[in-house]
């Protein structure tokens, strides 16, 4: 009897012992594969930036409509290859690690820094997007945090800051 406790004793503060490390590395892993993937996300986003710059460019507007950006991409030989560089224009679209969600394109006007109006365009995705399916209870609270404090929960690039 005596030895089946002292069994079940070790097996107690095995299993204890197995569940503090995994407490203790599960934050460590999720802020490594975050920022793994928010290096994808950013690589993306910047695609789509100089391609809006491109397209701002030679048209004097943004477009959000991701079709449209795509084909001027492949229709300038040099835009392509500077696109190219970063990501295949053809998957500029896609968030990675999203299974297939497409990045939040929009277009509109802003004000510049004279006070003037003008056309912007802003590329953003959503923090469940691109972290989905690594720990829901760190990316709860990664996006409380983020909307308590009043920021954007996710990853985001606009004419104003490219």
């Amino acid at each position: 009897m005596q030895t089946l406790l002292k069994i079940l004793l070790l097996l107690a503060a095995v299993v204890l012992t197995i569940l503090c490390v995994r407490s203790v590395l599960n934050p460590i892993r999720f802020v490594s594969e975050k920022e793994r993937r928010e290096k994808a996300v950013m690589l993306r986003l910047s695609a789509i930036g100089e391609a809006e710059a491109f397209f701002y460019a030679e048209k004097a507007y943004y477009t959000d409509n991701f079709d449209v950006l795509i084909n001027f991409v492949k229709s300038d030989s040099v835009i392509f290859l500077q696109i190219n560089k970063i990501c295949s224009p053809d998957s500029m679209q896609f968030v990675p690690y999203s299974g297939g969600k497409i990045v939040d394109l929009q277009v509109g006007e802003a004000n510049n820094k004279d006070g003037k109006s003008e056309s912007a365009f802003e590329a953003k995705v959503p923090y469940e997007f691109y972290l989905y399916g690594i720990n829901k209870q760190e990316l709860s609270q990664l996006s409380t945090e983020a909307l308590q404090s009043g920021v954007y929960p996710g990853l985001r690039i606009s004419s104003s800051n490219h």
